[in-house]
């Protein structure tokens, strides 16, 4: 009897120290997974909240669906002629900038590409009359 009993002293103790070994584990595990999640929400916040929380931007955007609008450099915008839902006619100014570290290669660049610019209104307008007066010509065919 007394085998018996130390065998069954034996059991309950390997039984107790099996249940520590496990209770340590689902530990371990569980403080794996807070650790990971922790991990993955601090990667995302830090991921998005700058953008977020940036106090400018790179471009404007006025009446998206039909335009986009962006500054050929940065700056700061100093004057805003144009409002939401007004129809602006070509050439007319939206905005000003101001920056005061632009040098003279920079403008002279700017320059260019208003003419450049001008040149291609100005061949888009001639192939507008050109296309207008082809389907005016078809007309009078097809009449």
């Amino acid at each position: 009897m007394p085998q018996k009993l130390a065998a069954d002293a034996g059991s309950a103790s390997e039984d107790a120290a099996k249940a520590n070994r496990q209770r340590a584990h689902t530990r371990i595990v569980r403080i794996s997974s807070y650790s990971v999640a922790g991990v993955l929400a601090v990667l995302m916040t830090t991921a998005t909240l700058p953008p977020l929380l940036a106090d400018q931007s790179d471009r404007a955007v006025i009446n998206a669906p039909i335009t986009l609008l962006t500054a050929p450099i940065a700056g700061e915008v100093t004057d805003l002629l144009g409002r939401v839902g007004q129809r602006l006619e070509p050439g007319q100014a939206v905005a000003y900038l101001h920056n005061g570290r632009v040098d003279r290669s920079t403008l002279i660049g700017l320059d260019s590409k208003v003419d450049e610019l001008q040149g291609s209104l100005v061949a888009a307008r001639e192939k507008k009359e050109s296309d207008l007066r082809y389907i005016a010509a078809l007309d009078g065919e097809i009449r």
